[in-house]
């Protein structure tokens, strides 16, 4: 086989500035579904790793836990120059995980891509974080093509015949586009992404292979053999390679019954000509019968392979792999369906720009990134940090969406969350005159220098990572709005405290949190009120996986003593206030009266979804979020249009309204209640936990003549005790993350499932055949996380390890019991978080924050 041409820096070079043949694209999936192998294959194609290590080697895993654990834990990007016909393209690729607690970097990975190549395994099928991830590819308008790998586990494991190999491919294809089509269209308002989302193997938007064998094949392609063997016409081949097309030999013409005209059972067309031939080769190859074996020379020469020199003493998995690879390589396949059906750039952007850009989409930058202008302003989006070893050095990862980068270059950098239109934003979350130090293209384990990188690539920059904690904006001249934030599937709902053995280690152990904050888009490193140091993360292995890479960024110097994982909970409340609760300042100048009552669940989750601007400042967004409220929540407009806040800052799920009437000196302390607005959502009353879902209302306010009995240290204080005091006379309660929990298991252990869900407090909602399988089930349930912890391990034991689960975050569910009844479930929640935050034993009441008048 001819040895393919190593991808050289010159060789990006010369592609970087020809948007249309360039691909950015994200590989997305399941967990150990085979997308870091099959990725191998593409990087064999581009010269990269020798041929044996194609499928074996998992270059894209980058880091030793990673290898270690044989799965994806961190997105890796990597630059390829793919020859196509008499064509060169530049891809660039993005591997990205598989385990849902790994969800914030899939979405990292899918903002800097234009298209995603959905890996399926053909036994699993799709699994539950499929659906998520295509969710995520469909939030960010990403064009996706689908990839049925390890073709030869249902060939060999399950021992199909074609035509039941034929129903397997046609069943994950199905099940890819019936997720599809309940998931939306990418791009309904621009004509050239308009196509309704339905992946069609007969246009080549799907292929089917083996990864770690590196084979693979789409239908165009199968038709072109065909074509070629019989010199028949390719296209009127192709159109009956799926579906119901049967060749009747006795009429000579194609029907849609497998009964010839006498009533002979008829083989379908695509098993007949290809499928057949392809599973006879592939267990006559395997078989332990000899007799078998000895047909294979002669299938080899049929297909054009023939054997020779040391190839010939070849067998079993080894003689697969060669023979499948000059038969049917998986990167020729995988190329095809990338360059024909994956957009470029500047086909991309045009209709994601309206989604990225949060400025005016008629001004100058969003011009340049919707027509990928490289002469235009530059625009750059950062997506996620890449440690150095050392974990001292960051990669700020991203893509350049207009304009060019150059080393060297002045730049303005907005950190994320900046808000041009909040001056507090502006003073602390943007950064001006600074240098891009050194531009690189990623190349999965190293990296190479570049001068400049023009808009629709991917990008590495050195340099600047001390002005953004893990993503932000770049661009060179005033009047610039930032790329939007991104929206994680999942919520660090597990945090686990950590301390250093030694007291005198203490900053060595601050200085490494900081750098880990940096290098998980997910992760949260804060410091609790006692004085606890917590990481946060979305699971028990990313708790796991976090602290591991804590102890690395310490280099192993010191110890550090790792508490057991414990879930974050909210409060919030289930009724108005009883009464309008009053606070007075320490000086007794001041008064403020407030009431709480619930938010409601459809829209906190339409804050969460953003389907609710929280950032609105400008007075047509204002109006606009008063009408959406008004509508869809049935709020009155005029209340509406008088929001104040939303907060804490980080989540933005609680909502502050000034309800009062002619209140003199009220605008001058609006940011000294919302300073108290804040801190009092950030750590709630009844145990410091965050608050969601609550609205508060200003229903009065008395307040000094004279600004210095006014000041911040007088009414923040003030807000915080008015706002506990309402919510403590609205019936408090708790909130609890919850789990959407997959577990597969044979028939004779779905009855040890239902005894561990039982024993977790978890809802069953569902149980059903796994499709294609007449003895696996699929049960899902939802479990709160707070239960979670070692379920795999109890469930494996239950079931003797014949049960796999797949949990990941789905919603939170309000605990119903009293947390000041004794003995009830949210009570001795609230005493426990209580007792290890170091807080009183007795749950404060009302009358500590309450005022008389």
């Amino acid at each position: 086989m001819q040895q393919n041409k190593r991808t050289t820096a010159a060789d990006i070079r010369e592609l970087i500035h020809e948007a249309d043949r360039i691909r950015n694209l994200a590989i997305i999936a399941h967990v150990d579904h085979g997308k870091t192998t099959l990725v191998d294959n593409l990087i064999y194609r581009a010269g990269l790793i020798q041929e044996g290590d194609a499928g074996e080697r998992r270059e894209m895993q980058t880091q030793a836990e990673e290898q270690a654990r044989g799965i994806t834990i961190a997105a890796s990007g990597i630059s390829l120059v793919l020859p196509y016909e008499s064509n060169s393209y530049l891809v660039n690729l993005v591997d990205s995980p598989g385990h849902v607690d790994f969800s914030a970097e899939v979405t990292a990975a899918l903002r800097i891509t234009d298209g995603a190549v959905v890996v399926v395994d053909a036994v699993e099928g799709a699994g539950v974080q499929t659906e998520t991830v295509l969710r995520q590819a469909l939030a960010e308008r990403i064009k996706p093509v689908l990839h049925v790998n390890k073709v030869d586990r249902a060939i060999l494991e399950l021992q199909l015949d074609a035509e039941e190999l034929y129903k397997n491919l046609e069943r994950n294809v199905n099940m890819i586009n019936t997720l599809l089509a309940t998931s939306g269209v990418v791009g309904s308002d621009d004509a050239e992404a308009e196509d309704e989302l339905s992946l069609d193997p007969l246009k080549g938007q799907v292929s089917f292979g083996s990864g770690k064998q590196g084979w693979a094949f789409t239908l165009p392609q199968v038709a072109r053999f065909i074509a070629q063997r019989t010199k028949k016409d390719s296209d009127s081949i192709l159109r009956r390679l799926w579906g119901d097309h049967y060749f009747d030999p006795e009429t000579k013409k194609f029907v849609d019954v497998p009964r010839s005209a006498s009533g002979k059972p008829l083989p379908r067309y695509v098993v007949q000509v290809f499928l057949e031939p392809l599973v006879q080769l592939v267990k006559s190859i395997m078989s332990d019968d000899a007799q078998k074996r000895a047909t294979v020379p002669s299938m080899l020469e049929k297909l054009g392979i023939p054997l020779s020199g040391e190839k010939k003493s070849l067998t079993g998995s080894e003689l697969l792999k060669h023979a499948m690879r000059r038969w049917l390589p998986a990167s020729e396949a995988l190329t095809e369906m990338i360059v024909h059906h994956l957009p470029s750039p500047r086909a991309a952007q045009k209709y994601r720009v309206a989604s990225l850009y949060t400025g005016p989409q008629d001004d100058q930058f969003a011009a340049a990134i919707r027509a990928c202008d490289p002469e235009g302003p530059l625009v750059v989006y950062i997506s996620k940090m890449i440690a150095s070893p050392d974990g001292r050095r960051f990669t700020c990862f991203g893509r350049v969406f207009s304009g060019t980068a150059r080393s060297g270059q002045r730049v303005t950098i907005m950190a994320a969350g900046y808000d041009p239109n909040n001056p507090s934003s502006v003073a602390k979350d943007i950064h001006h005159n600074r240098s891009l130090q050194k531009i690189v293209h990623l190349m999965g384990r190293r990296m190479e220098s570049a001068d400049e990188v023009p808009c629709g690539n991917t990008i590495g920059i050195l340099g600047i990572e001390q002005y953004l904690l893990k993503t932000g904006t770049i661009v060179d001249r005033a009047g610039a709005y930032p790329i939007a934030d991104m929206r994680f599937s999942v919520s660090p709902v597990v945090r686990v405290a950590v301390e250093p053995k030694r007291p005198s280690d203490l900053p060595k152990l601050i200085e490494a949190l900081r750098l880990l904050a940096r290098v998980d888009p997910l992760v949260q490193v804060t410091t609790s009120s006692a004085g606890e140091h917590i990481i946060a993360a979305g699971g028990e292995l990313h708790c796991e996986v976090s602290t591991n890479t804590l102890r690395n960024l310490l280099r192993n110097e010191i110890e550090i003593v790792v508490s057991n994982p414990v879930v974050e909970f909210r409060e919030t409340v289930s009724a108005t206030s009883s009464q309008v609760a009053l606070a007075k300042s320490a000086n007794g100048h001041n008064r403020l009266f407030i009431q709480a009552e619930p938010l409601g669940d459809d829209l906190s989750r339409a804050i969460d979804e953003r389907r609710v601007s929280v950032a609105a400042s400008q007075q047509t967004d204002l109006n606009e979020r008063a009408a959406v409220l008004s509508k869809e929540f049935g709020w009155d407009l005029n209340v509406a249009k008088k929001i104040w806040f939303f907060g804490p800052e980080d989540s933005r799920q609680n909502v502050f309204v000034d309800g009062s009437q002619g209140v003199a000196y009220l605008q001058e302390v609006k940011d000294s209640i919302g300073a108290g607005f804040n801190w009092a959502t950030r750590e709630g009353p009844l145990c410091d936990e965050p608050m969601r879902a609550v609205r508060f209302t200003l229903m009065d306010a008395k307040l000094h003549s004279d600004s210095a009995h006014r000041g911040t240290g007088q009414v923040m204080p003030t807000a915080r005790r008015a706002i506990y005091a309402s919510a403590l006379l609205a019936e408090p309660r708790l909130i609890e993350p919850m789990f959407n929990v997959e577990i597969t298991a044979p028939r004779d252990a779905v009855g040890g499932v239902y005894s561990i869900l039982g024993r977790r407090r978890s809802t069953i909602y569902s149980e059903e055949l796994k499709q294609g399988t007449t003895n696996l089930y699929v049960v899902r349930a939802y479990m709160p996380v707070q239960e979670s912890f070692g379920f795999s391990g109890d469930l494996r034991a239950a079931t003797s390890g014949k049960a796999f689960p797949q949990m990941m975050f789905d919603h939170w569910k309000i605990i119903e019991d009293n947390p000041f009844t004794p003995g009830t479930l949210a009570n001795q929640i609230a005493c426990d978080i209580r007792k290890r935050k170091g807080l009183p034993d007795a749950l404060p009441t009302a009358d500590k924050f309450y005022d008389r008048l």
